[in-house]
């Protein structure tokens, strides 16, 4: 297959124009599917876990909610509170926690402003 390029060249007098929206759902509370956790690195912080969450109604439907968190699941870390969100319920000492498990469950999650950008706070699985 090939393309002819020519068609797509701009005319001198033609501007391209593009609006940027915001990814991100504002601050609020959602009802949102666990989709599941990116490992990454950053170079100022280090190793981290991304967890993805897909909103499933309202206006924001389809908007993806995430929080990024560090890799030791301390008892007041973000970690352990996203692990103690998806399994609803305390996490015991050395209790393993396999987050597939809980992939494509839907959560309550409330959403805060974090700068210029909005993360998760907190989770608590959906009733019903």
């Amino acid at each position: 297959m090939s393309l002819d390029f020519n068609q797509f060249r701009l005319q001198k007098d033609e501007l391209m124009k593009f609006t940027v929206s915001n990814q991100d759902a504002p601050a609020g509370v959602y009802q949102a599917r666990f989709t599941g956790v990116d490992e990454g690195s950053h170079p100022e912080f280090g190793d981290n876990l991304l967890f993805k969450f897909s909103v499933v109604g309202g206006e924001h439907k389809g908007k993806q909610i995430a929080r990024c968190t560090g890799v030791n699941p301390t008892p007041r870390s973000a970690l352990m509170r996203m692990l103690t969100g998806l399994a609803g319920r305390q996490i015991a000492p050395d209790e393993v926690i396999d987050t597939s498990e809980f992939e494509g469950r839907v959560y309550s999650a409330v959403v805060e402003q974090n700068g210029e950008r909005s993360r998760i706070a907190s989770i608590v699985p959906a009733e019903g």
